[in-house]
């Protein structure tokens, strides 16, 4: 009987390690973030790092073809938690950090996502023998192409054609040593990863002191300060307060803390946070701040919900969106609370003209309030779109509110009036006819961000010019209205108030133009846009009160922010990418051809609201 020789035994296929080398070596369980829980939590700031996943070597066997092609490439997912309940869809995705109160940056998921595929396009590149310089900037460029269109990433969040993030494409070599973590020109990654434990831990003890609204803990004098920093320098541009009103009520206040409701103590908590904003140079009260923004929060959340909408309520829950946009507090997702705002709002009808609700005979005061709140809502809730890359959601078809009148706050009385006052003016300049100037250009405004943002819209340039043609119109037109209002007798009008409604207004060509400016690589035509982009960046670091001669601050009324002038330098830097300036002659001459890009006047160089003597 003659014997089958048996097959051997399959060899066993060893797991593969998902958790982090560090709670291996220390043999604790691991959730399987980025960073992981006991990684975040250690002291000794260490670096989460896993091991890379083992893959076959037939599957990483190249196609075949010519050696200078590179076939299709998969995105090995980085080891992180899966939610029982995520769902993925398809679109501009990338990871989002965990705290909802975190700046919005590239999160460690995305990193290594990125990481990992610019290893693999690396490995190829070099086989094929092509120069490390393209190598970089064709790496990082495929690599933001293939997250962006990855739709099983967890925890993730759609990226908007405008949003500041799509602008990375424009820095390959910056974004790679922020991404990479074995970048050997920059020690950027390792302390981006020390800098978000570090992060963590500071929001973590900020919401442990978090509890239901608490007396305030400081001085009336730096309550004084606060308050008047508010009304100086937020009021004209957001009407959100009746001043007179809400200046009795804190002086009950301080005379008596349970004279006043519980309603008026969280608007408080919420003006002197905004006011502590600009109490000093180095935000001394931001953890202050921060709590009075987490309470209100709180206590925004708490039920029964009818009873928020009123006309305090939603002065609550403006301060509130302002609030967390100035602290820090939670910005990135303040699009999310817009939202929820701006149809509470709808609910309560402030969309609808206070002349067309009921008999019409509402009270000056009250008309022209809701008219005020009306015009904040549109604002804030435009601005938090641009931030997020996102649609505003509305249109000015969707309410027939008119603008409020340029009134002050004394003129507005409760007794029955004219509540048809709304869009007139009394012939001066108050402190609200900054934000009327600025809500002039509100349905144009609307317009561009709901092109920038519309992810059908792909050849669509001839819209584009047409949006920037009435966008050079309508700042020109603000910058003259300013430049009147400020030099008038009353002088209602500051340098600073003067100085926000512009950066506002020029803003809206970052977000016109970033869509389509990396076009220009492949075609010359789209010059005008990043021409555009450039002098747009040059105004807002003008606005900022940076001095690109000396690079100091001329004057103490505005200070640059950091982001702003980063984004100013990188994308003057861009310019060096730019084709040939025989290619830029020819654009330049098919674009004088077209009235639709005639400029009136370089946002860069005119547009300036002048020192009146």
């Amino acid at each position: 009987m003659s014997t089958v020789p048996l097959d051997p035994p399959a060899k066993k296929r060893r797991r593969p390690a998902l958790a982090c080398e560090q709670c291996r070596r220390r043999k604790v369980r691991c959730d399987r973030a980025s960073p992981c829980n006991h990684c975040s939590k250690s002291s000794t700031l260490e670096q989460c790092t896993y091991v890379p996943i083992h893959v076959p070597k037939q599957k990483r066997a190249l196609p075949p073809g010519p050696a200078t092609t590179v076939g299709p490439v998969s995105i090995l997912p980085a080891p992180a938690p899966t939610p029982p309940h995520s769902q993925c869809s398809t679109g501009n995705f990338l990871p989002v950090p965990t705290s909802s109160s975190t700046p919005v940056t590239v999160s460690e998921s995305g990193v290594s996502d990125v990481h990992a595929l610019g290893q693999r396009f690396e490995g190829v590149a070099l086989a094929t023998g092509q120069t490390s310089s393209s190598t970089s900037e064709r790496i990082v460029g495929q690599a933001i192409e293939a997250v962006n269109t990855t739709d099983s990433i967890p925890k993730t969040r759609y990226y908007g054609r405008s949003h500041w993030m799509n602008g990375l494409s424009l820095l390959p070599a910056g974004f790679e040593n922020l991404v990479n973590p074995k970048s050997t020109t920059s020690n950027l990654h390792s302390l981006l990863s020390q800098c978000k434990i570090l992060g963590r831990r500071i929001k973590e003890s900020r919401l442990q002191s978090t509890s239901s609204t608490n007396p305030l803990d400081v001085p009336r004098s730096t309550a004084d300060s606060f308050l008047e920093h508010y009304v100086s320098n937020f009021e004209p541009v957001f009407p959100i307060l009746h001043i007179p009103s809400f200046k009795a009520d804190y002086d009950r206040y301080w005379n008596d803390p349970n004279q006043v409701s519980t309603v008026f103590r969280v608007q408080l908590q919420l003006v002197l946070a905004l006011g502590s904003c600009l109490f000093d140079d180095t935000f001394t009260f931001r953890n202050r701040a921060s709590r009075w923004v987490n309470e209100a929060q709180l206590w925004l959340l708490t039920p029964p919900e009818k009873s928020r909408m009123t006309i305090p309520g939603i002065q609550i829950m403006i301060l509130l969106t302002l609030a967390r946009s100035v602290c820090g507090a939670g910005q990135d997702t303040v699009w999310v609370l817009t939202g929820l705002l701006l149809r509470t709002a709808m609910y309560m009808g402030l969309h609808r003209d206070p002349s067309k609700i009921g008999d019409g005979e509402m009270t000056v005061f009250r008309a022209e309030m809701r008219r005020r709140l009306w015009l904040s809502i549109l604002e804030l809730n435009l601005q938090s779109a641009y931030d997020a890359g996102g649609a505003p959601l509305i249109s000015s078809d969707d309410y027939d509110t008119l603008p409020p009148a340029d009134l002050d706050d004394n003129s507005l009385t409760n007794e029955p009036g004219d509540s048809t006052l709304g869009g007139r003016a009394d012939g001066g300049s108050t402190r609200l006819s900054a934000a009327l100037a600025l809500a002039h250009s509100l349905p144009l405004r609307l317009k561009i961000l709901r092109h920038a943002n519309d992810f059908r819209a792909r050849d669509s340039y001839s819209e584009t010019l047409r949006l920037n043609s009435e966008l050079v119109q309508a700042c020109h037109q603000l910058s003259k209205t300013l430049e009147r209002l400020s030099c008038s007798p009353s002088r209602a009008i500051t340098q600073f108030y003067a100085s926000l409604a512009e950066l506002l207004a020029y803003r809206c060509f970052h977000t016109l133009h970033q869509p389509v400016i990396m076009r220009l690589m492949s075609d010359p035509k789209y010059y005008f846009s990043q021409k555009m982009y450039i002098d747009g960046a040059l105004k807002i670091a003008h606005i900022s009160g940076l001095d690109w001669a000396q690079g100091t601050n001329e004057n103490n009324e505005t200070r640059p922010s950091p982001m702003t002038a980063l984004h100013t330098k990188d994308i003057a830097a861009n310019e060096r990418l730019s084709p040939s300036n025989d290619n830029r002659n020819d654009a330049q001459t098919s674009g004088n051809n077209t009235k639709t890009l005639q400029m009136p006047c370089s946002p860069a160089s005119s547009l300036m609201v002048p020192e009146c003597s």
